[in-house]
């Protein structure tokens, strides 16, 4: 069997975004593609040229690499006929995913495109899973700015702070945390100008994780339960560790439950975010692809993982035993200060990242590091230790 494998940013086929969302990007598809390729399938990926140079060639067992030269996703499908199925790993943002899954109808094993776009809009997958009795935060709807009259009409039932984020997006991307009605006013006319729609979002209380599951459209299998590290500081995902251990396994069963039969359309590998409070657990979005909590689960999970996803995309038997050996800590840095390819591949050679820095864009280059051991506290210090040693030998200043 052939497989494609086409990760929307290092594909090239988004030429606008964060420097700090490569890494999350990379490191999906080097995960997902020498998964697949253990399995003894014959795997290709797709890389835009400009990117072919920050590309850890090295690292990818028995992967044919294909050069992208364009931006027109339309091409895509050309390319995509020549295998015997393509996965797609793409923001829903701009409706980028569904865009994609439309083009390559018929040759891709990802969710029902209807089902994508269905779920990619935050507010309407609100709206669904509050009518079937899952705990969600509060969430009111913005088309545009509103006259300060209308504004405190429409936030009478929400208190300071708030999450305030598109309303179709990926990951934290626009997420803002208001904490006053004066951050609240600048934040709706900067965020106005890059998105037509907006949600108004409760701030709950808790710990940010995330459930991971494959599922062929009926049957599902929850994979694992992920811590997740937010900046509100620096706004963003910067990653986080699995398995999460003595959550009530009967509450996250009744989420997946719910979710699997409300979007039956949801097929192979897909991530539920959520909130751990005190007393409750509320779902603040899906998202219908993979995520980066795979990075993490490839390297405890008893199973390799992308047999999951294959097996369950092309509606096959799911219901593997399966079980978590040890825990996996991965974590994004930033190097704040400017250097060269090469040594960009010496950092990541001599310290074994998991992603190298990429430093060809203008801002300040990100970097993934993964580490696996027998406990939280070991992988904890285990990371810390090396930032130190990497500060202290490389005389660098890193963000984490």
């Amino acid at each position: 069997m052939n497989i494609l494998i086409i990760e929307g940013i290092t594909a090239g086929l988004v030429e606008h975004f964060e420097a700090n969302i490569l890494p999350e990007a990379l490191s999906m598809l080097m995960s997902l593609s020498n998964d697949i390729s253990r399995l003894g399938y014959k795997t290709s990926i797709l890389i835009h040229k400009k990117y072919l140079d920050f590309i850890p060639i090295s690292k990818l067992k028995n992967i044919t690499v294909i050069k992208n030269t364009g931006y027109n996703i339309n091409s895509i499908r050309k390319v995509a006929t020549k295998y015997d199925y393509t996965y797609v790993i793409a923001p829903e943002s701009d409706g980028l995913l569904y865009k994609l899954l439309i083009i390559l109808e018929g040759l891709h094993i990802n969710s029902d495109p209807d089902t994508i776009a269905r779920i990619s809009d935050k507010f309407r997958v609100i709206n669904d899973l509050e009518k079937t009795g899952i705990n969600v935060p509060k969430t009111l709807y913005l088309e545009k700015y509103r006259s300060e009259r209308e504004l405190q009409y429409i936030i009478r039932n929400l208190e300071f702070p708030m999450i305030i984020k598109p309303s179709i997006g990926a990951g934290c991307q626009g997420l803002r945390i208001i904490k006053s009605k004066e951050e609240l006013r600048n934040n709706l006319r900067k965020l106005s100008v890059s998105y037509k729609t907006l949600i108004l979002q409760e701030y709950i209380k808790g710990l940010p994780a995330s459930i991971s599951v494959v599922s062929d459209g009926v049957h599902y299998k929850i994979l694992s339960i992920n811590r997740q590290f937010i900046k509100f500081s620096e706004i963003g995902y910067w990653g986080g560790y699995t398995p999460i251990r003595g959550i009530s396994l009967k509450v996250i069963e009744n989420i997946v439950r719910k979710i699997s039969r409300l979007y039956s359309g949801l097929k192979g590998y897909f991530g539920i975010d959520i909130i751990i409070s005190k007393d409750k657990v509320y779902v603040i979005e899906i998202n219908p692809r993979l995520t980066v909590s795979y990075i993490g689960i490839s390297k405890t999970l008893s199973v390799n993982p992308a047999k999951l996803l294959l097996k369950s995309t092309l509606k096959r038997n799911v219901g593997y035993e399966i079980s978590h050996q040890g825990i996996a800590y991965f974590r994004k840095i930033r190097f704040n200060d400017q250097f060269s390819r090469d040594s960009a591949f010496k950092i990541y050679n001599l310290y074994k990242l998991y992603t190298p820095p990429m430093p060809f864009l203008s801002s300040p280059a990100y970097a993934f590091i993964l580490v696996t051991g027998s406990s939280f506290r070991k992988t904890v210090k285990d990371f810390r230790d090396l930032i130190k040693d990497m500060i202290k030998n490389l005389r660098v200043s890193i963000t984490t």
